[in-house]
C-alpha cells in the first residue's frame, strides 16, 4: 500500500471518528480543498482560503467553519519534519482566522494552536503550539473523541479544557501586529521629544 493511500485511509477514519465526516462525507461546516478549488459556487471561499488550500502553503485537506469562521484547518502529512511542522504552524497563524490547525499522520494527529505566536526556535522545538497529539490507534481516536470532536467543539465543552484555553485571541497575528505598531509609535514618540 503507498504511504498516500495510508494516510488517505487514515485521515478518513480520523475525520469519520470525529464527527467531521459521515459516511465518507464531509458534514455540515467541513468544506473539502477540492470542492473549494474546483466549483465555482466555493468562489468567494476560494478568495477567501487561498493561502490555506495552496499546495504549496498550507495546503488543507478540509476546512472547518463553526458559526461561517474558520475553527480548523485540517492537513495531511506522510512524515513530517520538525521545519515542516514549525512552516505549517507559522503560515497558518499568519493567516490569522482558524484558531486550530490538525495535522493527520499515518501514526498520529497533532492540534496545533494557530494563535500562538511562533518563535525563531520553532523549527528546533513546533510542538511549543501544540494543544494535544494523539496516536492513530482506537483506543486514542476515542480519547481524542472525548477531547475533540465536533461535538466536543460545537458544544462548547472543548474549550473548557486546560490545554484549549491556551488559544489565546490576544496572541493572533492581527492583534500582535497592533502591539507592535503601538510600541513603535511609542518608541518613535519618545525619541522626538
Amino acid at each position: 500500500m503507498s504511504s498516500n493511500i495510508a494516510v488517505n485511509e487514515i485521515y478518513q477514519r480520523v475525520m469519520e471518528h470525529t464527527g467531521f465526516y459521515h459516511d465518507g462525507l464531509p458534514t455540515t461546516g467541513v468544506t473539502e480543498a477540492e470542492d473549494i478549488r474546483n466549483n465555482n459556487e466555493y468562489l468567494y471561499k476560494c478568495i477567501k482560503y487561498s493561502a490555506v488550500i495552496n499546495p504549496e502553503q498550507i495546503n488543507a485537506t478540509a476546512i472547518y467553519e463553526l458559526s461561517g469562521s474558520p475553527c480548523i484547518y485540517f492537513t495531511q502529512l506522510n512524515e513530517p519534519n520538525p521545519r515542516e511542522l514549525a512552516k505549517l504552524h507559522k503560515l497558518s497563524w499568519n493567516h490569522g482566522s482558524a484558531p486550530m490547525l490538525w495535522v493527520i499522520t499515518p501514526e498520529q494527529v497533532l492540534l496545533y494552536n494557530c494563535y500562538s505566536q511562533p518563535r525563531k526556535q520553532d523549527e528546533n522545538d513546533p510542538n511549543r503550539h501544540l494543544i494535544e497529539s494523539f496516536e492513530t490507534t482506537e483506543s486514542d481516536l476515542n480519547r481524542m473523541n472525548q477531547f475533540a470532536s465536533r461535538l466536543q467543539i460545537e458544544s462548547g465543552e472543548f474549550w473548557q479544557w486546560e490545554k484549549a484555553k491556551q488559544i489565546d485571541r490576544q496572541q493572533r497575528v492581527d492583534s500582535v501586529l497592533v502591539k507592535d505598531l503601538n510600541q513603535a509609535e511609542e518608541k518613535l514618540t519618545k525619541k522626538k521629544n
